[in-house]
């Protein structure tokens, strides 16, 4: 189409002043990307508000109907992937606990080693 974008300060090179979404493509000029309004010139574009609309359209459908066939089977999964989870932190609880009783020990035999080394000096 030929169409050049304008620089992101001052007037850009379609004619427009600072600020604004280009009627030609769609984009914002005169503002960084970072700084564009809510919503941003992705938000006007028709095309692409209809593919999220379609996108989120077939995954409803593709769940449902995965629901109706295999939600048994789902249920079963979901109870071993919760079984798993749960063994997982028991697995991490006894860890930590089994590593401070490592910690508390080193700890009671320095104090025992540096007491002796106190005792053998005097």
């Amino acid at each position: 189409m030929g169409h050049k974008h304008g620089g992101f300060e001052g007037v850009g090179e379609c004619g427009h002043d600072l600020a604004h979404v280009c009627p030609i493509c769609g984009l914002s000029h005169g503002v960084p990307r970072g700084e564009w309004y809510e919503g941003g010139a992705e938000a006007l574009r028709p095309g692409k508000l209809a593919r999220i609309a379609a996108k989120k359209l077939l995954i409803d459908k593709l769940k449902s109907k995965m629901e109706a066939r295999w939600s048994d089977k789902f249920d079963e999964i979901a109870e071993e992937i919760i079984e798993a989870v749960e063994a997982k932190k028991k697995m991490k609880i006894e860890h930590r606990q089994r590593k401070s009783k490592i910690k508390e020990r080193f700890k009671e035999i320095l104090a025992e080693g540096i007491s002796e080394e106190e005792g053998e000096k005097e």
